[in-house]
């Protein structure tokens, strides 16, 4: 009786809010940065000191147009500050394996998304034309995997007997508009990804053909779905190719997975055989 009268005492009220217990997402934020690529002509020539005084409301802008379309699994969308982009800095130098091996606790499960852009200028009786284009790339920051990478289009302007602060005005507000386009598949990319923390290499052998290390990759990635396998070929060759694999666990779940998959049916039928090297893990093709 008296655990009952404990229970009543526990349940919420009648008409009583009950809040739901929401989970982490998965990636705590996506940090955004950019790089602007002066083609013929400088900063100074359109009277700014340095590249920060045009991307940084370019940034804010796109920082307020994730916060406005969140991706469900992403904590925050923040502009990479000057301490952040130390750690960028430091972040690229490292190998895949380097940054798996010694991740950094400040950053943990995030993404990088960055704006590259090109752009050129002419200046003709008073005309000023400019042309811009870009891509926009976005990385898994545990393990430096490419989880998106696109194509901007490009795009033109003209101004004519304007002053300089009316055409850097007009110039960022139009190169603003110019990745939103992408951004909706982008948020689709980061929801339906995962962070990993392994990366390995895996190297094969005995292939006839691109298509055989395709199909296996295929394989793998369809046996390892609780892994979240991802791959990206490295280095491809007729006696012998490479291919980096992400996943998350423990490196023992990969190596149990590879010894569960004896066999491949592609060009030819194939028995796998599995060994661990120094070099990294090892797939014999071995044609029956």
């Amino acid at each position: 009786m008296r655990s009952l009268f404990l229970l009543f005492l526990m349940l919420p009220a009648f008409g009583q809010e009950v809040i739901p217990v929401h989970e982490s997402p998965a990636f705590s934020a996506v940090y955004l940065l950019s790089e602007v690529n002066l083609l013929s002509f400088e900063w100074k020539d359109i009277d700014l000191e340095k590249e920060s005084q045009f991307t940084a409301p370019l940034l804010k802008s796109w920082e307020k147009w994730l916060k406005e379309h969140p991706p469900k699994n992403v904590g925050e969308a923040k502009v990479c500050d000057p301490a952040c982009l130390s750690f960028r800095s430091q972040w690229e130098e490292k190998l895949p394996e380097e940054i798996v091996l010694t991740p950094d606790t400040g950053y943990k499960n995030f993404l990088w998304l960055k704006i590259s852009l090109y752009i050129r200028r002419s200046v003709r009786n008073n005309i000023q034309s400019y042309q811009w284009d870009g891509r926009v790339h976005l990385h898994d920051g545990n393990t430096k995997r490419s989880i998106a990478n696109m194509t901007l289009p490009k795009e033109m302007k003209e101004w004519l007997n304007a002053s300089q602060t009316e055409v850097n005005s007009g110039l960022v507000t139009r190169v603003y508009k110019t990745p939103l386009g992408a951004f909706p598949g982008l948020v689709q990319k980061m929801e339906s990804s995962m962070p990993l923390n392994r990366v390995i290499k895996l190297v094969i052998s005995g292939h006839r053909n691109l298509g055989d290390v395709t199909k296996l990759g295929e394989l793998l990635q369809s046996r390892g779905t609780s892994l979240g396998l991802q791959f990206e070929m490295s280095q491809f060759a007729s006696k012998e190719a490479q291919m980096k694999v992400y996943f998350r666990g423990e490196e023992k779940s990969f190596t149990d997975l590879l010894s569960q998959v004896k066999e491949l049916k592609s060009s030819y039928n194939y028995s796998l055989v599995n060994e661990v090297t120094p070099l990294g893990h090892l797939i014999k093709m071995v044609k029956e």
